[in-house]
């Protein structure tokens, strides 16, 4: 009873999305294309939520620089007012296409690299 109960037991993986799978949504139908655009504000939404999490970090006193003066945070893009979740896959879109040969690789950091090459934010240590 044991070994059959130990063997239909399956080793759960890590799943994400690839480049791969975020340009096919990009270039699909409606419904894909939402869950893509969805994707991205989330990867922006991400982006913004570590910059403020940096900002009150660099509050603290373990990040002072050697001189006592704080270190700032950065994010590594930012992204200018108004700007649209359609923008975004635009961007993202051109990148995936003209970068083929990193599409098996994770979405959301394949994101990171296209928005940090148009908006790189001030101080990006990038």
């Amino acid at each position: 009873m044991m070994l059959s109960i130990c063997s239909s037991v399956s080793i759960a993986q890590a799943q994400y999305v690839t480049g791969n799978t975020l340009l096919s949504k990009l270039q699909s139908d409606p419904m894909d294309k939402a869950f893509a655009y969805n994707y991205l504000m989330g990867v922006a939404d991400s982006e913004s939520y570590s910059l403020y999490i940096n900002s009150m970090v660099s509050y603290s006193a373990k990040s002072k620089k050697a001189d006592g003066s704080l270190k700032l945070p950065y994010a590594f893009f930012c992204i200018p007012d108004g700007v649209t979740s359609k923008q975004l896959g635009d961007i993202v879109e051109k990148y995936l296409i003209n970068n083929p040969q990193n599409r098996h690789q994770n979405a959301m950091g394949l994101s990171h690299i296209a928005l940090t090459q148009v908006w790189p934010c001030a101080g990006n240590p990038y």
